[in-house]
């Protein structure tokens, strides 16, 4: 057999056949028992075949080579390939030789398939009972079978049935295992070409709810801080990182510009997922959005696809496992159960002491600081810092730097004010840009003064604070801590409404059953209008003749029950009360209604 092809690279020009499937002979799909037997005849048949080309017969060369075999005389391959084989005579040899010159050399392998399984009739419900998502085991299944009247379904031969079906079919089916799971787990996924890249050319970054139980700097309480990092995809090396209470766009925003400020490089891609962090106006926007100004190019990963950022999500692993695992405050789900269960019961009570604000950030810097200068197998042995120096061409910062930490929006000129953050701001030289949209500047830690640009980003001003509504506060950040406060105290009291809800006592059974009637009857009498009003506008009638009859039936003295119910259904249509109101207007009669209506 020829030796298996070796993939090109994906550098490399791929031809056309190359990227063809490999298609597997016919001795190749054979089992391996039966591919050693076609090899053994083989040899066993090769001196036939060499003496019919000389001449001979098939049964004249195969008594000679039998003939031979009986007197030691044929070839050592020969004969130890006879020893292997059963015993064989003339014919038999002669047999071989005649189906391996007919169709060549699988007509040597045995034919027999051996012991045919039975089928009961089950098979198909068995294997759609086991791909259901709840994953029963073969057990299950087999007396789930046997309840639906399948006595021969026993476990040993359910679970035999099961593992001989494919397993995109059975235990690896979407679902059995779930979509996700299989995409994550199963389906193939694009590789990223770390060649095609150069150091500091694309940043991945993600943000992680740290596992570590720490003080928070203002209550002392305890707390999980947010930590946020930049990845550069090259070298590995973590260009720049923030840790902070939550997720958000000033987090995003300060650990890329902290990034960009330690190199002084900006890069031209950003990796991260669709989270809040990124997934907003003042970082995504494709006119004043933070990276839309500094040139950098967004791209998002798929929602729930971890493989779309898997640098970033190996690179959290292994900090919580080699840094977040030093401290006794550590709650991650790999902690022991009985630990974790009663853990934060225990820092609340004091009995586990839990770092400060400065201890964990000295010792996230101090990892970070580690993982930049260990050696990786991935950089033949060089270190992230070692790449990174040695590799990064450097996109020198082409803003000021003040405004790496400003964010923007738009708004437009009024009375030559503009409004931002319930803020007012302004400045003579705004008249020229009167019912304009311009962009706005701000600081986050001083309401004092915006910087108003225009469409190219020019500064045209800097707009003074001349008035503000009451309820704002004395910054944006200030602004931004209140609404996250806001929320928090929101859902605190909807799951309290939902605790009160379930703690209201349980009405009388006689009065639940009395609702439960009166239910009934509502709903029946409702289908029941239902059906007599679908009945009577089914009758044809124009608008103005059963205007008429509803008139004549109101003036009757006594009505019949039929009459009644189906007044009363008209009654309610938006037909009678438009009619009543055109009545009403022009006079009362019924031809004037009907001028009118038309």
């Amino acid at each position: 057999m020829a030796p298996p092809t070796v993939l090109p690279s994906r550098l490399a020009d791929v031809s056309r056949q190359q990227l063809q499937r490999h298609e597997p002979t016919a001795l190749e799909a054979l089992p391996a028992a039966k591919r050693e037997q076609v090899q053994l005849r083989s040899l066993v048949i090769a001196p036939v075949v060499d003496l019919m080309e000389q001449g001979l017969s098939v049964r004249c060369a195969a008594q000679n080579v039998m003939a031979r075999i009986k007197a030691r005389s044929a070839d050592s391959a020969v004969l130890r390939s006879v020893a292997l084989l059963d015993s064989i005579s003339a014919p038999t040899l002669e047999r071989w030789t005649r189906a391996y010159l007919a169709n060549g050399p699988t007509a040597l392998a045995d034919r027999r398939q051996g012991r045919t399984r039975r089928e009961y009739g089950w098979e198909a419900r068995a294997a759609a009972l086991y791909r259901q998502p709840t994953r029963p085991a073969y057990a299950t299944v087999a007396y789930w079978l046997r309840g639906e009247g399948y006595d021969t379904a026993t476990e040993s031969r359910v679970r035999r049935y099961l593992q001989s079906l494919p397993s995109n079919q059975a235990e690896t089916a979407p679902a059995r295992t779930g979509r996700h799971w299989y995409d994550q787990n199963v389906r193939p996924h694009h590789r990223l070409d770390l060649d095609s890249i150069v150091a500091g050319e694309v940043y991945q970054g993600d943000g992680h709810r740290c596992d570590v139980y720490v003080q928070h700097p203002r209550t002392g309480r305890h707390f999980r801080p947010e930590l946020w990092i930049w990845l550069d995809r090259r070298t590995t090396k973590v260009v720049g990182w923030w840790l902070c209470e939550d997720e958000s766009a000033q987090a995003v925003q300060w650990s890329i510009s902290a990034a960009i400020r330690a190199h002084d490089h900006v890069p031209t891609w950003a990796h991260g997922d669709p989270g809040p962090g990124i997934a907003n106006r003042a970082m995504s926007d494709e006119q004043v959005g933070y990276f839309e100004r500094l040139g950098i190019t967004l791209r998002q990963a798929l929602p729930g696809n971890a493989k779309g950022k898997g640098l970033v999500e190996g690179w959290f692993r292994w900090f919580e496992e080699r840094a977040g695992k030093r401290f006794s405050s550590f709650c991650g789900h790999c902690r022991t159960d009985d630990a974790l269960s009663r853990l934060e019961t225990k820092v609340r009570r004091g009995e586990i002491e839990i770092p400060t604000w400065q201890q964990y950030l000295d010792a996230v810097r101090a990892y970070i600081a580690s993982y930049n200068a260990t050696p990786k197998e991935a950089l033949d042995g060089r270190t992230p810092d070692q790449v990174w120096d040695a590799e990064l061409q450097r996109n020198e910062l082409h803003v000021p730097e003040a405004t790496l930490l400003r964010p923007q929006r738009q708004a437009t000129v009024r009375r030559w004010e503009v409004r931002l953050l319930n803020r007012y701001y302004r400045a003579a030289e705004l008249a020229q840009y009167e019912r304009r949209q311009v962009v706005v500047e701000y600081d986050l830690h001083d309401e004092s003064r915006v910087w108003v640009r225009d469409d190219q980003q020019r500064l045209v001003c800097t707009a003074e604070l001349v008035g503000k509504s009451r309820w704002a506060s004395d910054s944006a950040a200030a602004d931004a801590r209140d609404k996250s406060r806001r929320g928090k105290l929101a859902r605190l009291a909807r799951k309290a409404e939902e605790v009160e809800g379930r703690h209201k006592p349980l009405l009388p059974a006689a009065e639940t059953r009395q609702l439960e009637a009166d239910d009934v009857i509502q709903f029946r009498r409702a289908a029941e209008l239902d059906a007599q009003e679908t009945e009577q506008l089914a009758v044809e009638e124009s608008p103005a003749e059963r205007f008429a009859r509803a008139m004549r039936l109101e003036a009757a003295e006594q009505l019949d029950a039929d009459d009644a119910r189906w007044l009363e259904i008209y009654q309610t249509s938006a037909e009678y009360h438009s009619r009543r109101s055109l009545q009403e207007a022009f006079g009362g009669t019924d031809d004037t209604t009907q001028e009118a209506a038309e």
